[in-house]
């Protein structure tokens, strides 16, 4: 019960080191649903090891600028380096990366994220 209660403890302290920390899991599981919506609604043909190098790179590329970039620049980082990542590893145009790229960010930023940022904006809010 202890565990539980530091790991509340440190989650509950206003810290960006730990919040980012503790994101990192969670980085490998959206990187795999992005990648999953943007594979499924272009229809493009893939092996299982071109999905798992675009998921760790993907996400070792967002833990590290996440830490190393100031917040509203990595995400530009990101964007460009995904969208690079995309075209390299599943070898696709330019065309087709941009618009999986675009099209699997907008669904799960506006739609799936939306609940989870009001959640934080009013627990910020909130203390």
């Amino acid at each position: 019960m202890e565990i539980l209660n530091n790991i509340w403890t440190v989650l509950n302290t206003p810290n960006e080191f730990n919040r980012n920390v503790f994101i990192i899991p969670f980085t490998f599981i959206e990187m795999y649903i992005i990648m999953s919506l943007f594979l499924s609604i272009l229809n493009i043909p893939t092996t299982k090891k071109s999905k798992i190098m675009y998921v760790i790179a993907s996400s070792l590329i967002t833990t590290a600028s996440s830490f190393l970039v100031p917040s509203p620049f990595n995400v530009f980082i990101n964007y460009i380096l995904y969208f690079t990542l995309i075209m390299l590893i599943f070898k696709i145009s330019p065309l087709k990366a941009l618009i999986s790229l675009v099209s699997s960010i907008a669904i799960f930023r506006n739609y799936i994220n939306y609940d989870i940022k009001s959640i934080c904006y009013y627990t910020k809010n909130y203390y």
